[in-house]
């Protein structure tokens, strides 16, 4: 969940993103009657400075105007697929940064004893994880 500038509450879920006005009821000029269903499973929310919304989906990452339209000037409009950048990383968190640089902290599962992702494996225990934080830059933005 995150708040705009203007005081609306945009949620990420399952089916997309909704946006509610300051006094709680849907937001209709977003999306189609306030929910923004082009990136679904939306995990973290994050607002740049120029109001822009930045969505993850843990594995994808999708920013929208603030009317909710596709931002084109990020990745030609389309969503960014993180583990082809970060070797299998799956967000969990994100923010953005004074210059719209996307911030994504995540972690990576090891899944074999020379995994080089991890070296404190437990192979009773596969939940042990390496932090990773990754900034994504695409689109000159």
């Amino acid at each position: 969940m995150v708040v705009d500038a203007s005081g609306r509450i945009l949620v990420g879920g399952n089916y997309g993103i909704v946006r509610y006005l300051p006094d709680g009821t849907l937001d209709g000029s977003f999306g189609v009657n306030g929910l923004l269903s082009i990136l679904r499973n939306v995990r973290d929310l994050a607002i740049d400075g120029q109001q822009r919304i930045v969505a993850s989906t843990g594995y994808r990452v999708q920013r929208f105007n603030p009317d909710s339209s596709v931002d084109q000037s990020y990745n030609n409009g389309q969503s960014l697929y993180t583990p082809n950048l970060f070797a299998g990383v799956y967000s969990e968190g994100m923010a953005v940064d004074s210059v719209a640089r996307i911030l994504l902290p995540g972690s990576r599962y090891r899944w074999f004893a020379d995994d080089p992702a991890t070296t404190d494996f437990n192979e009773r225990d596969n939940s042990h994880r390496n932090l990773v934080i990754g900034r994504l830059t695409v689109g000159g933005a």
